[in-house]
């Protein structure tokens, strides 16, 4: 039986970016739930948290309040959702991150591949 070898500081980079990956898709989902349940934009376009009191979308996405009344959005609130939630750039960096793993991953596991035979011929 083969033994295996792995590089320490590859599979240290595969575990700090698959726990990064995780933790950045877990706040991206909730960022969008959050987003799409407690945020209203009305028919002129302005953006309103609502209900009271305001939720919030940075450090980590939390639903707004009980009371219904709408309320403005602090201006980090309002960036997060207008150019990453809307236009989807939140989730693509996500997904750039998961593939960025794979690539690590692969990089990782490929010397304790096995190797194809070669084709020899010598006629």
């Amino acid at each position: 039986m083969r033994k295996l070898k792995f590089d320490r500081k590859l599979v240290a980079a595969v575990a700090a970016l698959t726990f990064a990956s995780t933790l950045f898709t877990i706040y991206v989902v909730d960022a969008h739930l959050v987003a799409a349940y407690s945020i209203y934009q009305d028919q002129e376009g302005k953006i309103w948290w609502r209900t009271f009191p305001a939720g919030s979308l940075f450090p980590w996405p939390r639903e707004s309040g009980m009371l219904q009344i709408l309320i403005e959005p602090d201006e980090i609130d309002l960036f997060i959702y207008t150019y990453l939630i809307k236009t989807w750039l939140l989730a693509g960096v996500s997904a750039l991150t998961w593939v960025c793993t794979g690539i690590y991953i692969f990089k990782a596991v490929r010397p304790n591949l096995p190797k194809p035979p070669s084709s020899n011929n010598n006629s």
